[in-house]
């Protein structure tokens, strides 16, 4: 499929003042509070362990959702109740996990939030019937030839595909570095993917460097050493597609290197509390994300308004892929499926259908496309704040 760009301008209005805190789906049931029925949902996410602020902040976004879904319930006709299991950041956990799910009955479940744990519990989908929907997990290895598997994310050489076209069309850029962690898959499907249209589309990829950091806090590479390789190369852009922690400390150890590159990340940049923290190096980098919450579509405007109006410590605005994952089911449920393989077809039958985070399509045999968008973080009076400047939609 070939993307195409249009250029957006964003800003925080007044909006909030007429949006109305309810969430209506389509579909939605009639029922009345004496036949309401419940509708259980497995949760597996990492609670505890190396992605465990992930998961905190994805569990944020599916329970508002589901907290206001239950609000509805005697209209609804349907009330969720969330099963909640820790995977520890652990496949093997997942798996097992996955398992007790199935055999407890449940028939969807969401999570994880990373690759590597997600393929541990689609193996369980062999043997037993379970939909999983994952907010975080974005391995090209994981698509809907699974039978079971959907992600609420693109894979990773999307979003290098869309990175590459940016920075080559809009931006003008002739010269990029890549610098991957190789402890994780993520981030290396992306780097490649946008290696290669990076060269086609005329750019040169001047250096491309790795390391190898679990995010423990006793294994911080040496940055400093690696970017002082990069340096001579003089790139426009560095592409560093790791996880927030990481790309903190490679932005900050980047200070008084004299390099005067723009820093560009993955999705796993929205994890704005983290990336932040990296400072005012940070201003004029740039990541891929999701659709602005408060300008963006009219589901996103409902879940800024829900997050401003709830005091859950753990909602950011990247919950927003755990509101969608819970938004999926609630479609599906909605529309009279009950069995995994009802809530399946109903996935599978969505083209352009309405997330908070843009339109999204299932496909049995490419996959999931899904909206994109490019933002730059800017720095204004010592405050960092990300403003959205291109959008990245599948055909």
């Amino acid at each position: 499929m070939t993307p195409a760009f249009s250029q957006l301008s964003m800003s925080r209005s007044a909006i909030l003042l007429w949006i109305v805190l309810t969430c209506v789906l389509a579909g939605a049931g009639t029922g009345t509070a004496r036949d309401v029925e419940t509708v259980r949902v497995g949760v597996c996410l990492s609670m505890t362990g190396e992605f465990s602020d992930y998961g905190a902040v994805n569990f944020a976004g599916i329970k508002l959702f589901a907290d206001n879904a239950n609000a509805q319930a005697a209209e609804r006709g349907i009330r969720y109740e969330l099963v909640l299991r820790d995977d520890q950041s652990d496949a093997d956990t997942a798996a097992v996990i996955t398992r007790e799910l199935a055999e407890d009955g449940i028939q969807v479940v969401i999570g994880p939030v990373t690759s590597p744990i997600m393929l541990a519990m689609s193996e369980v989908t062999k043997q037993y019937p379970l939909v999983l929907i994952s907010p975080g997990a974005t391995s090209p290895k994981i698509d809907n030839s699974h039978r079971w598997c959907f992600k609420v994310l693109p894979g990773d050489d999307y979003q290098g595909v869309a990175l590459a076209q940016f920075f080559a069309r809009q931006m003008g850029t002739t010269r990029a570095a890549v610098l991957v962690n190789d402890h994780f898959d993520y981030g290396r499907h992306l780097a490649n993917a946008f290696s290669t249209v990076y060269r086609r589309l005329g750019g040169e990829i001047t250096v491309h460097e790795s390391y190898d950091w679990d995010l423990g806090p006793q294994s911080i590479p040496d940055f400093a050493a690696i970017l002082e390789k990069i340096r001579p190369s003089a790139p426009e852009v560095i592409l560093l597609p790791g996880y927030a922690k990481e790309a903190v400390e490679c932005i900050r150890q980047a200070e008084g290197q004299d390099i005067d590159a723009i820093f560009v990340g993955g999705d796993s940049w929205v994890n704005h509390q983290d990336i932040f923290q990296a400072g005012p190096r940070l201003h004029d980098s740039y990541y891929i994300g999701n659709g602005e919450i408060y300008s963006g579509t009219a589901e996103a405007r409902r879940f800024g308004a829900l997050m401003d109006a709830s005091d859950d410590p753990n909602l950011q605005p990247y919950s927003i892929d755990g509101y969608d994952s819970m938004l999926l089911v609630a479609h599906a449920v909605e529309s009279g499926a009950r069995t995994a393989e009802e809530i399946r077809e109903k996935l599978l039958t969505l083209r352009r259908f309405p997330l908070a985070t843009g339109s999204i399509t299932f496909d049995e045999e490419s996959g999931v496309a899904k909206t994109m968008y490019i933002y730059r973080i800017l720095a204004v009076n010592g405050e960092l704040y990300a403003e959205m400047v291109a959008r990245h939609d599948p055909e």
